[in-house]
């Protein structure tokens, strides 16, 4: 399915934005209401709300798409954003590592290396947004 026809089943009251109990009603869904997933439900929110408010906006749904194949400068500079954790306008390895563990998305240490190896073209040791949006 496409993203924005999710985002439209997520949203139940057609505000334009996620609300926790929305998100929690899908994912309940989806998951089952006894899953271990829906014990990090509300983690998981906090991480795609990226700018605090609470809700989660379309971009930022389709932010965390990225792995839909979905490469909008946009979403890939909130991605950027979520991923830079000291606000330094570049992701250490350390940074990455500590996100993909927060989400389990995948072998942290076998992930980062094959990154940071290729995509670290000036070899500092942390991604830049160009360097970001050539692995993106």
């Amino acid at each position: 399915r496409e993203l924005p026809a999710v985002f439209q089943e997520f949203d139940l009251d057609g505000n334009g934005e996620l609300k926790l109990s929305e998100f929690k009603a899908v994912c309940e869904t989806v998951y089952g209401r006894d899953s271990a997933k829906m014990l990090d439900i509300e983690k998981m929110f906090d991480f795609l709300d990226l700018d605090g408010s609470k809700n989660i906006s379309y971009t930022e749904f389709i932010a965390a798409g990225l792995g839909e194949s979905v490469r909008t400068e946009e979403s890939l500079k909130i991605a950027f954003k979520a991923f830079d954790v000291c606000d330094d306008n570049q992701i250490t390895r350390s940074e990455f590592e500590q996100v993909v563990a927060k989400f389990q998305l995948c072998e942290q240490s076998f992930a980062a290396e094959g990154i940071f190896s290729e995509f670290d073209v000036d070899e500092n040791g942390a991604l830049d947004f160009e360097e970001w949006k050539a692995w993106a």
